[in-house]
């Protein structure tokens, strides 16, 4: 074999790198079908040894099972592989060498049980811009990854219809994965663009007290719900590009509480009225380092006007509301509205009801009102007799 030098940039922020080794063609065995490179790479100031199987046009992951066994880094990306089988390692050699594989663009729709065998050392897996349809009844998929730190799945999962969205499905089935998973290593989580609904619970990472970065950016977020203090790692939270009007006490309680942490809610859809006052205030008086705040602009508000200004250049009294505050708080003020509404339903029903029976009201009182009549009428006598007595 002969060694040769091919220049070409490595995906997955390993970034542009040259192979240093390998053989004339390829370097891969004859099972990659020379679709492959494989050999020792420059990364920075490292070699590392580089399998990298990019947009090759495989329609399986079996060739994996021969993976050069000195492979530190895998890129099997941009080919159509629906499915990560069991095993997809094989179940005979152990990779001890391998730390980082990306199978970012391939379409895999499901990743079966026990898929990630034999591979104890692997800290990153990127499965960004693929359909995984998360399984309830394979939740262990990253149980035998002991030192996985980082896992990217941005716009990698099957968000699935917004009726699933609304209901918290595939939060739902993040929780199962996060807590029988075992990932308490993790360090990153990234979630971006994954159509995870209007309702995000923080609480699905309170499985994972090693996490200090999240990123939950385009997602179509319109409030963050946060009721556990957990995550006291937290270093870096990205709630950018998505659709929430302000944040709930609840999370701003928590992110001071952590204190030194970091959090962007770069362009979101705030709504400049009443309402927004708590977390109007927090963001002028906050520890929490709150990413680009002095450029967060108002989607909109009450009055209209405050529509387009910026959210820290308006004076608290220009956060107003059609309805009295008191009656329509800054949180879930719509419950106050609705209590409301059933007060004034029962008072109109009472008296349509006594509309329709006003026969019966008026004889009722004229039967109980005689007695007291006849009382009144005879006292009014007896004052009468005992004047005329004293004259």
């Amino acid at each position: 074999m002969r060694s040769f030098r091919v220049v070409l940039c490595v995906l997955s922020a390993v970034g542009c790198v040259s192979y240093v080794g390998g053989s004339a063609e390829t370097g891969c065995d004859s099972e990659f079908n020379g679709r492959c490179r494989c050999g020792v790479v420059r990364i920075g100031e490292q070699n590392l040894y580089v399998t990298n199987c990019t947009d090759s046009g495989f329609k399986d992951m079996s060739m994996l099972k021969q993976l050069p066994i000195e492979t530190e880094i895998l890129i099997f990306t941009g080919n159509d592989v629906s499915v990560i089988p069991p095993n997809v390692f094989g179940d005979e050699r152990k990779y001890d060498r391998l730390v980082k594989i990306d199978f970012s663009r391939n379409n895999i729709t499901d990743i079966q049980g026990q898929a990630f065998h034999r591979v104890p050392k692997v800290g990153t897996l990127v499965l960004n811009d693929n359909r995984w349809r998360v399984d309830a009844e394979h939740t262990r998929i990253f149980a035998n990854m002991p030192a996985l730190e980082e896992l990217h799945l941005d716009r990698g999962l099957d968000g699935g219809s917004e009726e699933q969205q609304e209901e918290g499905e595939v939060i739902g089935r993040l929780v199962q994965l996060f807590r029988d998973g075992s990932v308490r290593h993790l360090t990153k989580v990234h979630l971006r663009g994954n159509r995870l609904g209007p309702f995000f619970k923080m609480d699905v990472f309170c499985a994972i007290p090693s996490l200090a970065e999240i990123d939950l950016s385009d997602n179509g977020i319109v409030q963050v719900l946060w009721v556990e203090s957990c995550l006291r790692s937290l270093h870096t939270l990205d709630l950018g590009h998505n659709s929430i009007e302000f944040l709930s006490n609840s999370t701003m309680d928590n992110l001071d509480a952590i204190g030194d942490v970091s959090v962007d809610l770069t362009d979101n859809n705030f709504d400049c009225d009443c309402h927004m006052t708590p977390f109007y205030l927090w963001l002028h008086s906050t520890d929490v380092h709150v990413v680009n705040k002095e450029g967060y602009t108002c989607k909109d508000g009450f009055p209209e006007s405050n529509a387009g200004h910026t959210v820290l250049s308006l004076p608290a009294d220009r956060l107003q509301c059609q309805i009295p505050a008191v009656l329509y708080g800054p949180y879930f003020g719509f419950v106050h509205v609705a209590l409301l509404l059933v007060v004034v339903l029962i008072a109109s029903t009472l008296l349509i009801v006594a509309l329709a029976h006003s026969h019966e009201l008026v004889d009722t009182c004229r039967h109980f009102g005689r007695p007291v009549y006849r009382r009144m009428q005879y006292s009014s006598i007896r004052k009468e007799t005992e004047r005329e007595l004293e004259i």
